[in-house]
């Protein structure tokens, strides 16, 4: 049999994919031949948009956006050709879409779009319309957060938060108007020196004689219960992992930053990455540790 009778299969293009506004990005594989055009551009891949996801069924391919996920600013042109993406699961491909019908309206009568961009659209606009005040000379998009103080103070940081709040508004007339807020620039300026000065770290404190009891205690405990075993499975290392970070975590607490505090299975929302996390510790509401249980 030649080589005519049997073609090579036709090759995969595949897409990382994040749906502005959900936690994390999806892997979409199609084929050359899913698509009438012979050379598939990012306009063409809005029909396997429509057909891959529920929350794309219904939207016009005119209303769908792209993005980088590194500039959510820059809308990708649609004759771009998919062959020449490079799309990770840390850097996908972004997609901008109508939430509903309804526009936002503030109290300066800025009038947004209800759509997964809104979030950045209304940080960008305020550094377009107030960059020459000298509070927002250097600001940049991602340095901006909202405090609304309707009843109890709320900070809107992130578009959970923000989409959250506008699901809760009352549509009327096809708008929502969101309530009086105040724009906030975060005082951290992204560099290292600002982020870790070791000359203003706190002393150090060693661990106590009863801390370093109960310590050792917990470990023979579990080793005990478990008979010696301990990489059986991702749920048994946890029973471990637990001790060290709850002894640390207690420590710190006690001597340290009374708010530090502990999460497990804990969700990750922020500009370097979406989803759940093994551990998180937080020190006065900042996450400064990371951990996964891996065998």
């Amino acid at each position: 049999m030649s080589k005519v009778d049997n073609p090579p299969p036709n090759p995969l293009i595949s897409m990382w994919v994040l749906l502005e506004g959900t936690p994390s990005s999806v892997k979409i594989n199609v084929k050359p031949n899913d698509f009438i055009s012979q050379c598939p551009d990012l306009n063409d891949f809005k029909q396997i948009l429509n057909q891959k996801f529920k929350a794309l069924k219904n939207v016009e391919p005119e209303n769908i956006e792209f993005f980088s996920d590194k500039d959510r600013t820059q809308t990708r042109f649609g004759d771009e050709l998919l062959v020449n993406f490079h799309t990770t699961a840390t850097c996908p491909l972004v997609v901008r879409y109508p939430l509903s019908t309804s526009s936002r309206n503030t109290k300066v009568k800025k009038k947004l779009p209800h759509s997964s961009g809104s979030w950045d659209l209304l940080r960008k606009d305020v550094i377009r319309n107030f960059s020459k005040l000298s509070k927002f000379e250097n600001a940049k998009v991602d340095d901006l957060y909202f405090e609304i103080s309707e009843g109890n103070e709320v900070n809107l940081e992130d578009e959970f938060q923000f989409n959250e709040l506008v699901d809760r508004i009352e549509e009327k007339e096809k708008r929502r108007v969101l309530p009086d807020f105040k724009v906030q620039i975060k005082e951290y300026n992204g560099s290292i020196d600002e982020a870790f000065n070791l000359d203003k770290l706190p002393s150090y404190n060693s661990i106590t004689e009863e801390e370093i009891k109960f310590f050792v205690e917990e470990i023979k405990k579990t080793l005990r219960t478990f008979k010696d075993k301990i990489n059986v499975n991702e749920a048994t290392v946890r029973e471990y992992i637990s001790i060290f970070m709850k002894t640390a975590v207690d420590h710190i607490q006690a001597f340290v930053n009374n708010s530090a505090q502990l999460y497990v299975e804990a969700n990750l929302y922020g500009s370097k990455g979406y989803g759940p996390v093994g551990y998180l510790v937080k020190l006065d509401d900042f996450a400064v540790l990371v951990n996964e249980a891996k065998l």
